[in-house]
């Protein structure tokens, strides 16, 4: 290890350290830091932006999880092995809670390891192309890349991000030629969360189709894809295998805009068809490499397309798709611009995501701007333990909404 990599590696644990204390000091000191081309600092950057949402209030499915946290207690893993398919989130709420640990800190430990993860898979993609990179584009992609990751899902959408992560990491990986753990991840990411399944077809394609595809006939397809989606795919719905079924999200409270206001029409609209669009047909334009993850990205873009007409799945299904589209795109600018464009089309990109990341926010606005939770940001671990997420409270919000 020379020199420069052990002064990095002091400076970054030093960073840790700060940031255990207060996120939201150390998070400017770790910009810097990332800004002078120290990787170790992304890894910190990760570990803040897990602490910074951690302690949010459990809204949407995290109350959801946090009830079935509590339940665990009462329950045997048999019990979960036999009543579940997707078996893996629900062991770890029974080993955290056998270890008497609260949920706050449980949510805080998964939040930490996917954050970790994706930091890890960002580090390495940035290490392979360092010598073409200056500390400026390495600080722009470093945001482009945890832009992408919708910090709300992180926090609240527990067990489908956790999936997400297995997902991602498993096709990175599957990318890098290391199939054996790449498969065992995705198997992993399956029994973790059924909506994987969603996206395997992409997976399986972008393996076993190695050939380009021009850009016409990329065009032609997600055109042809787009018509089965807003008019057919109810009809092939039928006839799916029921391990592919959602009745919730297909025919039940979430499968339409019906159940929302006018304000969460527009957020879905904004955010998953005109963002989501926008950056599909960027992608599609490019000049991606032709290797698993930029195939993943246009079989995904297909698949997304087909279920468009219906708004939770296609929301999940574009939260992993995001990442190999970015991915290939960064990809693409990097290999194929001057510095002057680089920048130029890293700013575009950096405002597309900065656009998608405040809509998510508005979207959990309360839970963002609660008190205890801005007040972990400033001094961590202030408060711990479910006495923060009392079930009362939480219940009676719920009623008065």
């Amino acid at each position: 290890m020379t020199t420069s990599y052990r002064n990095n590696l002091k400076e970054s644990i030093l960073l840790l350290f700060i940031a255990i204390f207060s996120p939201i000091v150390a998070l400017p000191f770790i910009l810097i830091s990332i800004y002078k081309k120290n990787l170790y600092s992304i890894y910190v950057l990760g570990v803040v932006l897990a602490l910074l949402i951690g302690f949010m209030p459990p809204y949407a499915d995290s109350y959801h999880y946090y009830v079935i946290y509590k339940r665990t207690q009462t329950f045997t893993l048999s019990n979960w092995l036999v009543s579940t398919k997707d078996f893996v989130f629900y062991s770890l709420c029974y080993v955290f809670n056998s270890w008497n640990i609260p949920y706050v800190l449980f949510r805080l430990c998964i939040g930490i390891f996917e954050m970790l993860v994706f930091s890890w898979i960002f580090v390495d993609f940035i290490k392979t192309r360092n010598e073409k990179l200056d500390g400026k584009n390495i600080f722009l992609i470093t945001f482009i890349m945890f832009l992408t990751i919708d910090l709300m899902f992180v926090c609240f959408m527990i067990r489908f991000a956790l999936m997400a992560t297995f997902f991602i990491l498993s096709v990175y990986l599957l990318n890098k030629d290391k199939k054996f753990i790449g498969v065992f991840l995705l198997f992993l990411s399956l029994a973790t969360h059924f909506g994987g399944f969603l996206l395997l077809p992409g997976v399986i394609l972008s393996i076993v189709l190695r050939f380009k595809i021009s850009t016409t006939k990329k065009f032609i397809l997600a055109f042809i894809f787009l018509c089965l989606g807003l008019s057919f795919f109810s009809f092939l719905y039928q006839f799916l295998p029921d391990v592919f079924k959602a009745e919730t999200y297909i025919s039940g409270t979430w499968s339409d805009f019906g159940s929302k206001s006018f304000n969460g029409m527009m957020y879905y609209i904004l955010q998953y068809y005109v963002l989501a669009g926008i950056m599909i047909f960027c992608f599609m334009i490019s000049s991606p490499h032709n290797n698993i993850i930029s195939r993943m990205a246009f079989w995904g873009s297909l698949i997304f397309f087909c279920i468009c007409s219906f708004s939770e799945l296609s929301q999940r299904v574009w939260w992993i798709l995001k990442f190999f589209i970015v991915f290939s795109l960064l990809e693409s600018i990097i290999s194929n611009c001057s510095k002057r464009l680089i920048l130029t089309k890293l700013y575009g990109l950096i405002f597309l995501l900065c656009f998608a990341q405040m809509m998510a926010i508005y979207g959990f606005r309360e839970a963002v701007f609660d008190r205890n939770n801005i007040k972990h940001s400033i001094i961590l671990f202030s408060i711990v333990g479910d006495e923060v997420y009392d079930d009362g409270y939480f219940f009676r919000r719920s009623i008065s909404k």
